[in-house]
């Protein structure tokens, strides 16, 4: 299964409205991570709650500072978004204290903001007891380096399990990189003196895509709608998390247990695995 998802980044509306649309025409399921609107400076993005489709999922994109009281920023996303199911940090921090953190609020997964050159199915944590984290395998920002000079889905390392029911290949893209059809860092950094005011005569909107747009627009457009889903949605399907639960419970999730023939692994169960093998080749 596929998962695309934008990090809104404080994306002025405009901007994030028009990147919905390509996933409206083909009614493909997104997931959001939205960033506080509260500490936009420019006051053009805002919250994004009941302006698109159900289909689509909006989870949390929080900014951690290195000395940043975890809780209290995702207390204040989570009044945006109090149905939120997950989140993807903004500048990388992550770790046991964050996922500490995000648990007792109710959260269940965290996408790690790495992109892995390697498929790894998403895993259960035995602390915080039952907290999921799911991979990344592509990001726009990060084919901004290659400077090619047309984008294709040549370039997303697309593998045969990635249609698979039991695995979850994360796409993650940027509005902004998306709208502006950014192909290069020297592009990005030239839209980027504007980047609260969305200026639609760059956009993809009124020329040929060649870059991030052209991707993306490729991606849905050959991949059947059916292998798209949210993360959310996945987690529920395959029974990582209960398919309803009370925003703000801290109580274990009941969920350690992987459906037969799951790519999903727990962590303390893939750590026991490795010392009995190990235990065994040392012992003969």
């Amino acid at each position: 299964m596929f998962a695309v998802t934008l990090d809104i980044d404080w994306s002025p509306d405009p901007i994030v409205d028009a990147v919905m649309e390509l996933f409206e025409k083909k009614r493909v399921p997104v997931t959001l991570f939205c960033t506080n609107p509260d500490t936009d400076r420019s006051g053009n993005s805002s919250n994004l709650r009941g302006r698109y489709d159900e289909r689509h999922e909006l989870a949390l994109h929080p900014y951690f500072s290195d000395f940043a009281d975890h809780e209290a920023v995702l207390r204040d996303l989570l009044a945006h978004y109090p149905n939120a199911q997950g989140f993807q940090s903004h500048n990388g921090n992550t770790g046991w204290p964050i996922w500490s953190a995000a648990f007792r609020r109710g959260l269940k997964y965290e996408v790690d903001c790495r992109v892995f050159p390697v498929d790894v199915p998403p895993f259960v944590l035995g602390d915080p007891n039952g907290f999921c984290v799911f991979v990344s395998r592509f990001m726009d920002a990060n084919l901004l380096h290659q400077a090619y000079e047309r984008w294709s889905t040549d370039y997303v390392p697309l593998t045969c399990q990635a249609t698979s029911e039991t695995c979850l290949f994360v796409i993650k893209f940027h509005p902004n990189i998306v709208y502006y059809d950014m192909r290069s860092t020297s592009e990005y950094k030239q839209h980027k003196s504007y980047y609260h005011e969305p200026r639609e005569q760059l956009s993809f909107r009124r020329n040929v895509p060649r870059g991030a747009a052209k991707l993306l627009i490729d991606l849905l457009g050959s991949i059947e709608r059916d292998h798209f889903t949210t993360i959310s949605d996945f987690g529920r399907s395959r029974g990582l998390w209960p398919a309803a639960g009370r925003r703000g419970d801290a109580a274990p999730n009941d969920l350690l247990i992987p459906i037969r023939g799951s790519k999903v692994a727990s962590a303390e169960a893939d750590i026991g695995g490795r010392r009995a093998a190990i235990k065994r080749k040392t012992s003969r």
